[in-house]
């Protein structure tokens, strides 16, 4: 039965050409796309798991405006760790990264 299933399945592909490239190409577009996505969503949950204390450890990213484009980025003002101990209940250290 299994045989038969492909042999029909074969004998379509060959019959509709066109049709069944631009099916396949789809498909693939779509699965190589998704992969993708669930790439970048493993590793941003992953991200700084190699901490101990990984859950009470939060990364400051910046919002800025350039001339109406608004760029986001890591890069923080340096006196933003003393602020953040001063304001913060119990904040234990704060780090800059590059």
């Amino acid at each position: 039965m299994l045989k038969n299933h492909l042999t029909l399945a074969w004998r379509n592909l060959l019959r509709n050409r066109s049709f069944s490239i631009i099916n396949l190409s789809g498909l693939a577009i779509g699965t190589a796309a998704t992969m993708c996505i669930l790439l970048w969503v493993y590793a941003e949950k992953s991200w700084d798991k190699h901490n101990e204390q990984y859950n009470t450890t939060y990364h400051v990213m910046a919002n800025r405006n350039f001339n109406g484009e608004i760029n986001t980025g890591p890069d923080m003002m340096f006196p933003l760790a003393a602020a953040a101990k001063a304001v913060l209940t119990n904040p234990v250290k704060a780090v800059r990264s590059k």
